[in-house]
Order: C-alpha cells, then structure tokens, then sequence
C-alpha cells in the first residue's frame, strides 16, 4: 500500500488553508486526497483527488480550502489509495483566523472644569489590533465639529485611559464630547456626555436696607442679596454698637441666581427707646461680602404730644384769660377714659402706655374754669 503523511496547514487566514501532505505510491499508481471537517472524528469533506504517480520516494501534495468561517478550528488528514490499499496519515488541525474587531470605546465624565477649560476623559479597547484615538468637542450634541490630536493607543485587548485638555472655552458655557477610536475594523464613537465651565469668581452683591415695623420690642431688617451665580446664604449682624455686631440671625439660602433679591428678617426682645445697629452679610463660593452698617430706634411706650396755644375764644374775642389744658386719651376715638390737667403747658409726655391703639384729644380753660371742646384727634398705637 501507499505510504501517507499529514502535514502542517499553512497560508492560515480568515477563511481559507493550504493543506500540506505527503505521499509515496511505492512503485503503483496512486491516487491522494484530504479529508477534512470541524470534528476530529469526523472529517466528511474531501478535496479532488490528485495523482500522486507511481514512484518510489515521497511526493508532496497540497490542496487549498476556501469559504471557511473565522476563528473556527478544522481537523484534517492526507488519504492515498492505490492497488495494493488505502492509507490515511495522522489527523492535524489548524484554527482560521478571527476577523479584525473595531475597537471598544467608552466616553467618561470631564475633570478639572473650570471657567475657560476642562479634561474630557475616556476608554479605548483596541481589540487586538493598532488602534488610534481621538475627542470630537462642541457646543452642539448634535454637532461635534472639534477634534483633539490622535493619540496612538496601541494593540492591546484591554481598556485604556485616554484624555485630552481644553483651554479657552466660554465660561458658563455647556459643552459636549466624546470619544472616537479606529482600527482596520472600522471607526467606533462613544456616548456623548456634557459638562458646563463654571463663571468666573464673582463674590456676592449685600445692601443693607432701612429697618422697617420698627416697634418697642422688635423689628424688620431688610436688604438685598445678588448672588451673581453662585448657592448664597444670607444673614443680618446686630447689636447695640455699631463696632460690635455681635448677634447673628439665622442664615436663609439665597439661591444661585445673577439678580438681586429681598431679604428678611424680625428681631425681638429689644429694649424700649434702644438704638440698634445692624448690616446684612451674605457668603458663597466666591467669598463673604457685607453691607453697610444701618441703624434704627425702637419706639417707646410714652407718648409725647405738643400744640399751639389759642389766640382767641370761640366768640371770637382775645385768649387772654387762659389758665391751661387738660389731655384726655383712651383706647376709644372721641370715648376718653383717662384725664390728665397738665397745667398751663404747650407739651406733655404720656408715660408707660400699655399695648394697643390709643386716642388723643387736648381741651383748654380759662381763670373762671371755662372749658373748651375737644380739639383734633390724634391717635398712636402702642406695640
């Protein structure tokens, strides 16, 4: 019989081998082939037959294979006949080669964002084969016309770091990007991600504004706040010197905005008749700015009341016979229930009024006891 023995597949690739074999007819006429498949123990393709002659010494034979699947592992064997038999030689294998695989691209957030420039960041996975990478950038998500130098990421087959910094971008500006990697499987983009440069350091804007329902106890601050783009809190600052504004009220958010906006706050438990000094102070990222010192007075309970002496009588004739005046006051308009006779004065305090809203009306008499009628009502309220 023939001698048979299988060599070694080459010219390897995606889809096609050259099978190798050698074969010795040992002087008759001879005939070889290959079988060949995906499973060692069963190889149901065979290639043409060829003639291997009827020599004495080995000959080589090769048959090529096409259309085969990539990355698919193949077994096969040289086969010969002749009259004196059938012979088979060992059973090789080779594995196609896998088709190139576009690159693995990820987009990952931006650092180090500031008012005019950023760090865009990203992931390539060459998949095994030279691979290059670069951002593509813009104001525009759908529309990303920037694009940074290539970087050469290699041909490795796992993830790598890539980054690439911007400068001279717009402050309060939103940007988007994203990586782009290619290989000689194809070009392939990542997610789109977005970040927003930050405006520049503006500290906040504080005015102090005048006090307001100023009473004998208590008080409304005021002023306005800008917190020109930046999270503020605001606050007033008080005491009773104006060196030393050592009471703080609560802090109260401001919010982020770039326009000016009221703010509020009652104090209590003051004293009566007590000068009180005070100024608003606000603070963000930007720094801690406050405003000018304001003051105010709190009311007292005592009620002071002037007036003109009367030049004539209501017939007319001269006051010249004027002996003084009585107060009449009272929680009731024109319903008097205290009296005071001040005397022949043109002004008297009330003293120690309690809390409510109080009526005031003067009367005036002569030497004979002769009393007026009321004048005008006045009227203050006692808080």
């Amino acid at each position: 019989p023939p001698g048979a023995s299988t060599g070694q597949a080459t010219s390897v690739s995606t889809d096609a081998a050259k099978l190798n074999g050698m074969v010795s007819p040992n002087g008759s006429a001879t005939e070889s082939w290959f079988e060949w498949g995906t499973g060692a123990s069963s190889m149901p393709n065979k290639t043409p037959k060829q003639s291997a002659g009827s020599g004495s010494s080995p000959t080589p034979l090769a048959s090529t294979l096409s259309g085969l699947e990539p990355g698919t592992t193949y077994f096969f064997r040289i086969a010969a006949a002749s009259g004196g038999g059938t012979m088979k030689g060992s059973t090789e294998s080779f594995t196609t080669d896998t088709l190139p695989a576009p690159p693995g691209t990820k987009t990952t957030p931006a650092t180090s964002v500031a008012t005019g420039g950023a760090v865009i960041n990203g992931t390539v996975n060459p998949s095994g084969f030279a691979t290059e990478a670069w951002f593509e950038w813009g104001t525009n998500s759908s529309s990303l016309t920037q694009k940074t130098p290539r970087q050469d990421v290699g041909s490795g087959t796992s993830a790598t770091a890539l980054r690439a910094s911007l400068s001279g971008l717009s402050p309060g500006t939103t940007y988007f990007f994203r990586i782009v990697a290619a290989n000689v499987a194809g070009t392939m983009k990542g997610n789109t991600l977005s970040f927003t440069t930050t405006l520049p350091l503006t500290p906040p804007g504080a005015a102090t504004y005048p006090a307001t329902w100023i009473t004998t106890t208590g008080a409304n601050l005021n002023g306005k706040v800008n917190p020109n783009g930046f999270a503020t809190e605001a606050w007033f600052e008080w005491g009773t010197s104006s060196s030393s504004l050592s009471n703080k009220t609560a802090k109260q958010s401001m919010g982020s905005g770039t326009v000016y906006r009221d703010v509020q706050h009652t104090i209590s438990g003051l004293g009566q008749g007590q000068t009180y000094y005070y100024r608003i102070a606000v603070s963000s990222q930007a720094g801690t700015m406050k405003g000018d010192v304001e003051q105010f007075t709190t009311d007292t309970s005592d009620v002071t009341l002037r007036w003109q002496p009367p030049t004539t009588n209501v017939d007319g004739s001269a006051a010249d016979d004027l002996a003084g005046y009585r107060v009449y006051y009272g929680m009731s308009s024109r319903n008097y229930s205290h009296v005071i006779d001040v005397g022949n004065v043109t002004s008297y305090t009330v003293k120690n009024l309690p809390t409510g809203k109080f009526y005031f009306a003067l009367t005036s008499y002569d030497t004979a006891g002769n009393e007026s009628g009321f004048s005008a009502e006045g009227h203050k309220y006692i808080e």
